[in-house]
């Protein structure tokens, strides 16, 4: 397993502080938490292919989508998710 860095280790623990954990559902979770560990510039929007985050995380389009959204309205996640292949995403710190 690779090292995690500061910036990013913050915002997991910016995520553990948070009330927003409790309310998240572990798809929510799960896939915050991937983009967290995969997103190579914290600082920069991203683009994720829907196909890799459905293959890699093992959801169907209807539970990432739900996920998506869910993270969305916690404002985690910056950008809608579309039924375009390329999403782009810039990533939200909890408590900020």
């Amino acid at each position: 397993m690779g090292r995690v860095g500061r910036s990013r280790l913050s915002y997991i623990r910016a995520l553990a502080a948070s009330d927003l954990l409790r309310t998240m559902t572990r798809d929510e979770l799960t896939l915050y938490l991937y983009l967290v560990l995969m997103v190579p510039d914290l600082r920069r929007r991203y683009r994720v292919s829907r196909g890799r985050l459905r293959h890699r995380l093992g959801l169907t389009a209807t539970r990432l989508d739900r996920a998506w959204r869910g993270l969305a309205r916690k404002g985690l996640v910056t950008a809608p998710m579309t039924r375009r292949a390329l999403v782009e995403v810039r990533l939200g710190r909890p408590g900020a």
